[in-house]
């Protein structure tokens, strides 16, 4: 498990880093930025989110679509492991079930 996550680390490093001498910790703090605040070629995730409802980002069509809220919450389920995992933690035991990921919730923090 810890081998892919640096293989992953590795590919994104090297296919995402504009600078050639940078640490991994200003890569991903860039990374961070590049994801949560910055407005680059899309709309950050901080601004996309930002006012939903609980409702609103429950909200599902017809299809197995997910919703907003499942898919926020599938990422965070798997950054968690591997920020866990990158940090030397021990990481919790995981059923396999990639369903489990995606969970509803009442509130928006």
């Amino acid at each position: 498990m810890r081998l892919v996550i640096w293989i992953l680390l590795g590919l994104l490093v090297g296919s995402c880093s504009k600078k050639v001498h940078t640490s991994a910790k200003s890569i991903l703090l860039e990374q961070l930025r590049n994801t949560h605040t910055n407005e680059d070629w899309y709309v950050p995730l901080k601004t996309a989110t930002q006012g939903l409802t609980a409702e609103q980002a429950n909200w599902k069509d017809s299809t197995d679509n997910h919703s907003i809220g499942e898919l926020v919450s599938h990422l965070i389920f798997w950054n968690e492991r591997i920020l866990a995992a990158f940090q030397g933690n021990a990481v919790a035991d995981f059923s396999g079930n990639n369903e489990e990921t995606f969970a509803k919730f009442n509130t928006i923090s």
